[in-house]
């Protein structure tokens, strides 16, 4: 017999159910709460939090206003080196420098700065430029410029004036010879218009003498014997000019040979110069070795070496000595036989005329009017010999010559080459000090004053030095020269400030190393330390004046902050002088340069992933 439940015990069994549900639907209810959040609480829950603020110290400090602009170094006075002209006519249609300037080399007046095809170019003081050459018979304040060098350096051109002289043809040919070189005589072309000058005078003269005589000979009757004289006079006298013509060609044919005959002792002793000072100068080269023992050469060798080329010296001296006498022989001789030729011509015309007069009818008009024509011939013909004769004589090239307004000079960049023609210029002389040319905009020119004091760097050295302005230059023609300064204020062009350094020495050995340089003026500054807050702290209010937030209590309360109304004076790196008008303001206080959001909490999470920050700042 199965037993059936007992009343009492269903009814405890339910109670236990229902009890249990209870307890799971309170656990679950709790679950769900701590997951389930009103609209209200959710917004609250993702609000941003409330901002705090930036603050920083009121400062007193000095306020310094900059203006920075790029330089580069350069030489003081550049002048460019010119050659006016060829050099030298002697030198030939091709210029070729021989010896070219030397970058650094300092150059006195008198000095010679190169060579062009084995010609001199000397360096002269003077305002004016060289733009033509000098001969005999110029005049112009050139001459007289040249002339006032001369006389400077010891050679006297007699009376300094605006003539190109007998006086000034000495001092130049003296100038030439203290150098080493011989001047520019007369080219070929002078010489043979001066040979026609001379025929043309002695033919006219020759004219002149015949219409003379032939204008004695029309009037004058003679007898049989003087007719005789002067037949034979006539004769003796035609037979005395191809006489003195032989013995004129004989004796200058005689000098001609005693000046090649000297000019090849001349030549010959110069090569043994030349071979002894080469011998010389190899054995007394470092290192050099005697090829006939293997050794190096003793003392007693070198001294034989000394002592032939010290003879071989005195030898070409002797030899130049004796040229230059057979040079002035030969032209000593020319002279002679020419007045010789002349005076025998001279004399075969008297007797010509002498002659014509005995014979000649007696109407002289025709023989008048002849002698007044041979005279007017003969007169411009002298006039003509004059005017060649005082061209011809030593010239100075417009090559040969470069006046600069400032010596002594230093040649501090060299453009020309040996072996190659002259360039243009062949390069700069200048002062050896040195100076910095920066530029600036325009809008910022007025910032900048002469004397004003400049901080100079050189930033990739590290050398640091200062200087001051000297100069400020306008642009030429009032506009940019690059076209890159629409930036500057729109500004249409870019001044040039020139510095010239306190210390040269410092930055000396970098000009024109094309090393970048760093030019800082201080435009303007504060007089002394002042009250100074950074440039964000300032605001601008509805009425146009400036403020500052000044915290006075920490919080978020209105009370918090105060405005002070403030005067702004200057402002540089990012800092600005402040003087309060309306409220207290003082050093240390601190005022608001901007806000932060600080981070965001959540206390009914325990989820750390559900955090989150906003680190910033409120413009």
């Amino acid at each position: 017999m199965v037993s059936r439940p007992h009343a009492g015990s269903r009814r405890r069994n339910l109670a236990l159910v229902v009890v249990g549900a209870s307890v799971l639907s309170a656990g679950a209810g709790v679950l769900v709460g701590r997951r389930l959040q009103s609209p209200a609480d959710a917004a609250a829950a993702t609000a941003a939090p409330a901002p705090s603020r930036i603050t920083v110290p009121v400062e007193k400090r000095s306020i310094e206003s900059r203006l920075v602009a790029n330089g580069e170094l350069e030489y003081q006075e550049p002048t460019p080196l010119r050659l006016a002209g060829p050099v030298g006519a002697s030198a030939g249609a091709t210029q070729v420098v021989t010896r070219a300037p030397e970058n650094g080399t300092p150059l006195a007046e008198g000095d010679i700065l190169m060579e062009v095809s084995g010609r001199p170019v000397f360096v002269f003081q003077g305002a004016l430029p060289t733009y033509r050459s000098f001969e005999p018979g110029m005049t112009g304040p050139d001459v007289q410029q040249l002339e006032e060098a001369l006389a400077r350096l010891g050679f006297d051109p007699g009376t300094v004036d605006t003539v190109y002289d007998d006086a000034t043809e000495a001092a130049i040919d003296q100038l030439y010879e203290s150098k080493g070189y011989q001047s520019e005589g007369p080219t070929e072309e002078q010489r043979s218009r001066l040979r026609t000058a001379e025929k043309a005078v002695a033919d006219a003269q020759a004219a002149l003498t015949r219409a003379n005589a032939d204008l004695t000979a029309a009037g004058t009757p003679v007898s049989g014997a003087e007719l005789l004289r002067q037949q034979q006079a006539l004769q003796a006298a035609k037979d005395a000019v191809p006489t003195a013509e032989a013995t004129a060609t004989r004796r200058n044919t005689d000098a001609a040979a005693a000046v090649t005959a000297a000019t090849t002792v001349r030549d010959a002793a110069r090569t043994a110069r030349d071979a002894a000072r080469v011998t010389r100068d190899a054995a007394v080269a470092p290192g050099a070795i005697d090829p006939a023992t293997g050794e190096p050469y003793a003392t007693a060798e070198l001294k034989l070496f000394e002592d032939d080329l010290a003879a071989k010296e005195a030898a070409l001296v002797t030899a130049e000595a004796d040229l230059r006498r057979t040079i002035s022989e030969r032209d000593t001789t020319a002279t002679e036989v020419a007045a010789a030729i002349v005076g025998a011509r001279d004399a075969l015309a008297l007797a010509e005329l002498t002659y014509a007069e005995a014979v000649a009818p007696k109407d002289t008009s025709a023989a008048r009017d002849a002698v007044a024509s041979a005279q007017a011939i003969l007169d411009q013909a002298r006039a003509d010999l004059m005017i060649e004769q005082f061209q011809v004589g030593t010239k100075m090239p417009a090559g040969e010559m470069i006046f600069l307004p400032t010596v002594p000079t230093t040649v501090t960049s060299v453009d020309s080459a040996v072996g190659k023609a002259p360039t243009e210029p062949v390069g700069t002389a200048s002062s050896t000090r040195s100076q910095i040319r920066g530029r600036v905009g325009a809008a910022d020119a007025g910032l900048v004053r002469v004397g004003a004091t400049v901080d100079i760097e050189l930033r990739d050295l590290d050398v640091q030095t200062t200087g001051v302005v000297t100069a400020i230059e306008e642009p030429a023609g009032g506009s940019g020269d690059d076209g890159n300064d629409a930036g500057q204020g729109g500004s249409g062009g870019r001044i040039t400030i020139v510095v010239q350094p306190d210390d040269p020495a410092a930055i000396a050995d970098y000009v024109g190393m094309g090393f970048p340089v760093r030019l800082t003026f201080t435009v303007s500054s504060t007089d002394g330390e002042v009250l100074a807050v950074p440039v964000a702290a300032l605001s601008v209010g509805a009425d146009g004046e400036s403020r500052v937030e000044v915290e006075r209590a920490e919080g978020g309360g209105a009370d918090a902050v105060e405005q002070v109304t403030v005067t702004v004076g200057l402002s540089a790196d990012g800092y600005a002088e402040v003087t309060p008008v309306d409220g207290s303001l003082g050093e240390g206080d601190r005022v608001v340069v901007g806000t932060e959001r600080g981070r965001r909490s959540d206390d009914s999470s325990d989820d750390s992933s559900d955090d989150s920050s906003d680190d910033g700042e409120d413009g």
